[in-house]
This record gives structure tokens, sequence and C-alpha cells, in this order.
């Protein structure tokens, strides 16, 4: 995963779900981190590996999720595009 506030960061997923946010005062609510985004929520994304596949969904989040410059509404799989 490549957040867009910093294309040089990478992110190793360690398990199969992953949930994407910020942590803030000292909460550990998400397992990658983006806490200098302010346009990601504390919950923002959840991805998953099932099947041999992965998939995206948004959890509520204020701005949305965006995958391949599209907003998604449900959870949606990512492809290699």
């Amino acid at each position: 995963m490549t957040p867009p506030s910093n294309p040089s960061d990478a992110y190793n997923a360690d398990s199969d779900t992953i949930i994407v946010g910020r942590n803030i005062s000292g909460d550990r609510i998400a397992d990658i981190d983006l806490i200098k985004d302010e346009y990601v929520s504390r919950r923002h994304t959840c991805i998953t590996f099932e099947n041999n596949e992965y998939w995206v969904e948004d959890l509520s989040s204020g701005n949305g999720t965006w995958v391949n410059d599209e907003k998604i509404s449900e959870k949606t799989r990512i492809t290699g595009k």
C-alpha cells in the first residue's frame, strides 16, 4: 500500500485483515497508522486477503476510500491495474 501523502512510504501486511487509519491520543485502532494525513479517519479502510485476492472496504470514513481513482461504495476487489 502506498499512501498519497508520501508515495515513498510502503507498508507490509502480516495479517489477513488490516485496518488503515489514524491512531490518535495513544489508541491502537489502526494497524497502519497514517497520523500525518489529515484526510484519513481513525478507522478509515479495511483491507482483507480472502481466497487469494485482496479486498478493500471503506469503514464509513469522512472522505471515502478510493481505488484506482474511483470512490468505492462497497467492498471492492483490488486488481493490479
